[in-house]
């Protein structure tokens, strides 16, 4: 794949994850589902070398600390 369409597609799937997760509560189970499922995108991308793989990564975690920020401050928990 074209390596901006492989960028492009990574943004993608963030959006997905992030739209399907991140605005709305979860319980343990949700984010192991979130989890589980960051991981399932991460593998496809391994096979793209270790720069693409942690670019998904590194975009990932961000969406998740977001995720986990925004929650502390909406339950008053800082």
């Amino acid at each position: 794949m074209e390596e901006k369409k492989l960028v492009y597609q990574i943004i993608l799937d963030i959006w997905d994850l992030t739209k399907k997760y991140i605005f709305q509560p979860l319980d343990d189970a949700g984010w192991e589902q979130l989890s589980n499922e960051a991981n399932v995108i991460s593998n496809k991308y391994r096979e793209y070398g270790d720069s693409i793989r942690l670019l998904f990564s590194d975009l990932y975690f961000a969406v998740e600390k977001y995720k986990a920020a925004r929650d502390k401050e909406k339950n008053g928990n800082y």
